[in-house]
């Protein structure tokens, strides 16, 4: 059912899996730059057209997060259908889908919230309203999400991207569906939450804005640009998305000077050591030079790396953890080079948890071109 790539267990799970690291983490991904580059550009371009409306020289944004999500879905589907997305303007019919497919998957997080704070077999048990809409809503995402592989394929060959890798591999129709719907549900959201942290972090510290322009100006390759990397990794310590990593034992173990049983589901709060001084000196501060190596190749500002695992680390780590780095990379540089990024609301922005990390007011920015 509910995100059955990324949960599930057993053999079949395992062989696919596989098939997937190979695809989207082992060698060269260079394939999914293009796509990525693409749709970004697209929505910077979309900015400072309204801007020249605007006639100001400076749009506000107040719908940061709706405006990312949708940017991180268009890449998404850019990445597993190639040219075959790029046709989606031209098919009305097929874009008023993908946007009810969209909107559904972000519906899901608000009734997965909901049941944060109850047992989920009980509320199944007593059929209550906050597992029905659940219910509901996985249902359809599916039912959506299935129609659009189906859509797509029939509209054109897929003569590139995942879903033509996929097929390479000997990988089933109805498995090629099932990732699709677990990409978007997995990654959309998380990849716009993360973006938005890290153009909050941007729009308060000029200082970082004028260092990354410096580094895409001398730099012939910003997707290797270290402080780029570093401002990301600095984004993902301080605001981790998954604030939390949960794994059972499969053996006892003693942690900390506490004996654990096997069995046992142990919680790492990535957001408590991210922040911990012990691990990351001046932790509060954004400091993208944190993870530059020195000549000796030593990171002076870090005391322990593994404090921040922004997509956990083994079998399980995030499957899509190129996509999103890729993808922030391209916005940060896009940005960087045609806006001034300012933060124009009359508060500050602390984090609170809605399933992921979330912003707990809208971030407010105003870019104005360069």
């Amino acid at each position: 059912m509910f995100v059955w790539f990324f949960c599930r267990n057993g053999s079949e799970w395992l062989n696919n899996r596989r098939l997937m690291n190979k695809l989207l983490l082992n060698g060269n991904c260079n394939w999914m730059n293009d796509n990525i580059e693409k749709y970004t550009r697209k929505c910077t371009t979309q900015w400072s057209e309204d801007i020249d409306k605007s006639g100001k020289g400076f749009v506000e944004i107040n719908d940061l997060e709706r405006q990312l999500y949708r940017w991180s879905i268009n890449v998404l589907c850019s990445i597993m259908f190639g040219e075959s997305f790029d046709r989606i303007d031209s098919n009305p019919r097929l874009e008023a889908k993908l946007s009810e497919f969209t909107d559904n998957v972000h519906k899901i997080f608000t009734s997965t919230t909901r049941l944060m704070s109850f047992p989920p077999k009980l509320a199944e048990a007593l059929n209550l309203k906050r597992w029905t809409d659940f219910e509901e809503n996985v249902d359809l995402v599916l039912q959506l999400g299935n129609g659009i592989v189906d859509e797509f394929l029939k509209e054109s060959p897929c003569d590139d991207g995942l879903v033509l890798k996929m097929k390479e591999v000997d990988m089933s129709l109805d498995m090629i569906k099932r990732i699709f719907v677990d990409l978007i549900i997995a990654a959309g959201d998380t990849t716009a939450f993360s973006s938005q942290w890290l153009i909050y972090l941007l729009s308060k510290n000029e200082d970082i804005q004028t260092k990354v322009r410096e580094e895409i100006h001398s730099s012939n390759n910003w997707m290797e640009n270290p402080y780029i990397k570093g401002l990301i990794r600095e984004t993902l310590r301080l605001y981790p998305v998954a604030p939390f990593i949960g794994r059972y034992l499969a053996s006892d173990a003693v942690i900390g000077n506490y004996k654990i049983d096997k069995n046992s589901l142990v919680l790492l709060s990535l957001y408590t050591s991210g922040r911990d001084e012990n691990h990351f000196p001046d932790a509060e501060k954004v400091l993208p030079e944190r993870w530059i190596r020195n000549e000796n190749g030593e990171l002076t500002l870090v005391h322990k790396a593994h404090g921040t695992l922004p997509f956990a680390l083994g079998g399980r780590s995030c499957i899509g953890r190129k996509i999103a780095l890729n993808q922030m990379q391209a916005l940060v540089a896009m940005m960087t080079s045609n806006f001034n990024v300012k933060y124009c609301a009359p508060y500050d922005v602390d984090i609170t948890l809605r399933l992921v990390a979330v912003p707990d007011k809208p971030i407010l920015l105003r870019l104005e071109k360069i």
